[in-house]
């Protein structure tokens, strides 16, 4: 049983979908680099000069010191519906090696056309997919655990959610979904929770037991709105325990309404 608005219909122009991966790249590496207690300064949209003497806008630029050596990392997005052309790649190449000095990476949520890794290996360029974002941990270890996935102890602001079970009885970084019954645009639904008490009752009743219930902090919350924006999921919330019968009354909401509704900070 559904109910709640269903506002499934915004339409995204590419230009918003790009802005989209852009802002949730920036969030990482601005969470990556505060864990690390790092002086890096982050940016979205730099424009910096290259040695031609024409400007270069970078979506995402950051630099910080490293055994007394500053290095410097240019980041382009690519939120295609289908993969790279290998012409974007070649015009990437040539805006890194005008500035210089520069370490350049392409973050594709489609991956890319064939021959465009030929290009980027040739130039030192690190071609890489929305999924491969955990591989950034290399800049701060582990240490993205702490930001993206709740831990024991965490308490819901204000919600809880159920995760799937890993090894060792943990969670593996996935979240347990519903069927979006009554949507038109997402498939699936993440399920919130106001309350601990139902959402262990709802993994009883929808996943045998089997999921973990964790709480969502303000940080894990927007990082999780800004995940499912770019992987096309929406949110299910469910105020109350089921009924005898198993069906549950679910509100569904978009991640754009949890940020202005839910989340208390400022994180643009």
């Amino acid at each position: 049983m559904l109910s709640g608005n269903l506002l499934w219909r915004h339409e995204m122009n590419n230009y918003e979908k790009g802005r989209k991966l852009e802002d949730f790249v920036h969030y990482v590496y601005s969470n990556l680099i505060k864990l690390n207690n790092s002086d890096a300064r982050i940016s979205k949209r730099t424009t910096l000069r290259g040695r031609s003497g024409s400007t270069n806008e970078f979506d995402i630029y950051y630099e910080f010191f490293h055994l007394g050596i500053l290095h410097k990392v240019a980041i382009e997005c690519k939120n295609y519906s289908g993969c790279v052309p290998s012409k974007e790649v070649r015009d990437f190449v040539y805006k890194v090696n005008d500035v210089g000095n520069v370490v350049g990476i392409m973050i594709s949520k489609n991956g890319y056309q064939m021959g465009a890794e030929n290009i980027a290996n040739h130039d030192y360029i690190k071609l890489l997919t929305i999924d491969e974002l955990p591989s950034f941990t290399e800049i701060v270890s582990m240490q993205i655990r702490k930001v993206f996935l709740p831990e024991q102890n965490v308490i819901g602001e204000p919600f809880w959610t159920i995760m799937e079970r890993g090894k060792n009885d943990d969670i593996n970084g996935n979240y347990m979904t519903l069927p979006n019954n009554g949507g038109e645009e997402y498939k699936f639904l993440i399920p919130l929770f106001f309350s601990k008490v139902v959402a262990e009752e709802c993994n009883k009743c929808f996943y045998k037991g089997e999921g973990i219930v964790r709480g969502i902090n303000q940080a894990q919350l927007y990082a999780l709105c800004s995940f499912s924006e770019i992987h096309n999921y929406g949110f299910g919330k469910i105020l109350f325990e089921p009924e005898e019968n198993g069906q549950v009354a679910i509100i569904c909401s978009t991640a754009e309404n949890l940020k202005r509704k839910y989340f208390l900070d400022d994180k643009e």
